[in-house]
């Protein structure tokens, strides 16, 4: 199963879990390179989220790039930041 933008969605804002990411090459975090975070939310606007629902529960599954707030595993929640993610950049995940 490859990790959609639809299944972050799902996870992070209708189930309220957290979702562990392993990225196949480092992204920038925070000024710093990072292998892994933990996704908190995905940011969208009230009519994207309609339309991530509704593809959410259509069980459509899209790739690409989104916005999303995440924190470090050593780092607390309320420290999240927004950056971009790409779904093809993902090597592993799992929900928290």
């Amino acid at each position: 199963m490859s990790c959609s933008r639809e299944y972050i969605f799902r996870e992070t804002f209708m189930r309220k879990h957290y979702v562990h990411v392993i990225f196949k090459n480092d992204i920038v975090f925070d000024g710093k390179p990072c292998g892994q975070i933990i996704v908190k939310e995905i940011v969208l606007s009230d009519n994207e989220k309609e339309e991530f629902l509704r593809r959410a529960l259509k069980a459509i599954e899209t790739n690409g790039k989104f916005i999303a707030k995440c924190f470090r595993l050593n780092e607390s929640p309320f420290d999240a930041k927004e950056i971009e993610i790409d779904t093809n950049n993902i090597l592993e995940f799992e929900h928290r």
